[in-house]
């Protein structure tokens, strides 16, 4: 419950901003601006990846009460972090130019604008990718309460700053630079508050299994990039097929349906601790009993939101942002709604592998399927353009959801 209010309340700040954010930026700077949270969204991706990587290490260490070794599993995570973050915030700076000059159809008075946004966007990089590993200690230590404190501020903070910005007139770069600004400060505190309360961590000293720790952190950041690559390359190639204005429409559509991911993460985040626990004590009864509650909670937290949405998405639309928007978003919010539904099945067959120590499963099987995703979804954008991408998008959720519970149902078998 702390996890849902946690990640459901920044969306109504959300619901309360984006009108005067959509309508202050204008269609083709709300575009960038929704180039920058897929970037950022992209990185928390991965940042979950380590969160759910020193959950799973701190939690078998403190029940054995080794807080020295729950210190460990955390530092050895962000350190390993912060040096992808460097290496990823050095791709990105290199890679803006040109993305910007040949990749995306950005009008020429708007290029200087998205080149220093984009750059702004990899200066936060490494401060992102370690605040998952400070959360998945706290998420360890029981502390969803102060996991959540912070997760309320700073994820109000990601639709709040724009909408600031274009009440102070702030030009694309300051806003990306406050965003940015949010997120260091994000690391920050999660960083005071993990050494607070596990003093251990201050001592700076990386004891344990290093080596297995980075390697299940490994497999969980490619399986997770491998996901952030498809959600950000659909924008890209919207915006390379197509205009900005167009990847403004989907991002609107993305945003909303990927917010549905709250339900998943919320409950899969509360019972991977005990799916963890019963796999490593080797209680299938009990991996079983977690297994089919979890997919019972998911289905009933997940199915009416889905369905509200899948029939009334064009009016609710109107209402909120107006006629125009509706008519050219309705039938996008549906389609990446469906996905979202769907998708929420497989991250019950990722948790599952995770768990049982079986992370490479997720990671060989998304790496299969990048390719063969990768090349569909550019078919679908450059045949139908932004409603191809959609469709897209919802063919990869249902083939990846098939084939992540074909290969869980494999591993339990053997």
């Amino acid at each position: 419950a702390l996890n849902l209010a946690g990640q459901l309340a920044p969306l109504v700040i959300a619901f309360l901003t984006l009108p005067m954010t959509i309508g202050g930026l204008g269609p083709d700077r709300f575009g960038i601006l929704g180039l920058v949270w897929a970037v950022l969204g992209s990185l928390g991706v991965v940042d979950v990846a380590l969160s759910r990587t020193v959950t799973k290490f701190a939690s078998t260490a403190l029940a054995g009460d080794d807080r020295s070794a729950a210190a460990a599993a955390t530092l050895n995570a962000a350190r390993a972090q912060l040096i992808l973050g460097l290496a990823g915030a050095l791709a990105a700076a290199v890679a803006t130019p040109w993305l910007v000059n040949t990749v995306l159809n950005v009008p020429a008075e708007l290029a200087s604008e998205t080149r220093a946004a984009l750059w702004l966007v990899a200066a936060g990089v490494p401060a992102v990718l370690v605040t998952g590993c400070f959360r998945g200690l706290l998420e360890a230590l029981g502390r969803f309460d102060l996991v959540n404190v912070q997760r309320f501020t700073y994820g109000s903070m990601t639709f709040a700053i724009p909408w600031l910005g274009v009440v102070l007139g702030w030009s694309l770069p300051a806003i990306s630079a406050a965003l940015v600004a949010a997120r260091l400060a994000a690391a920050a505190t999660h960083g005071a508050t993990a050494c607070i309360l596990l003093p251990e961590i201050r001592s700076r000293r990386s004891i344990g299994a290093v080596g297995e720790v980075v390697l299940f952190g490994g497999h969980l950041t490619a399986a997770n990039l491998i996901l952030s690559f498809h959600r950000l390359s659909d924008r890209f190639l919207v915006g390379s097929f197509s205009t900005l204005a167009a990847v403004g429409r989907f991002t609107l559509a993305s945003e909303i349906a990927i917010r549905l991911a709250v339900i998943q993460s919320s409950v899969i985040g509360a019972s991977f601790p005990s799916l963890t626990a019963a796999s490593a004590s080797l209680d299938a009864a009990a991996s079983r009993t977690i297994i089919r509650r979890t997919t019972a909670l998911l289905l009933l937290l997940m199915g009416p939101p889905c369905a509200v949405l899948g029939v009334g998405a064009h009016p609710m639309l109107a209402w909120w942002l107006g006629k125009e928007i509706a008519d050219s978003t309705a039938a996008l919010l549906q389609i990446l709604v469906a996905g979202a539904f769907i998708s929420s099945f497989a991250g019950v067959a990722v948790a599952v592998l995770q768990a049982s120590g079986r992370p490479e499963v997720v990671t060989r099987l998304r790496a299969r399927l990048a390719v063969p995703f990768f090349l569909l979804q550019c078919w679908a954008v450059a045949r139908w353009g932004v409603v191809g991408a959609a469709w897209g998008a919802l063919a990869r959720s249902t083939i990846e959801t098939a084939a992540m519970i074909a290969a869980a149902h494999s591993a339990g078998r053997t």
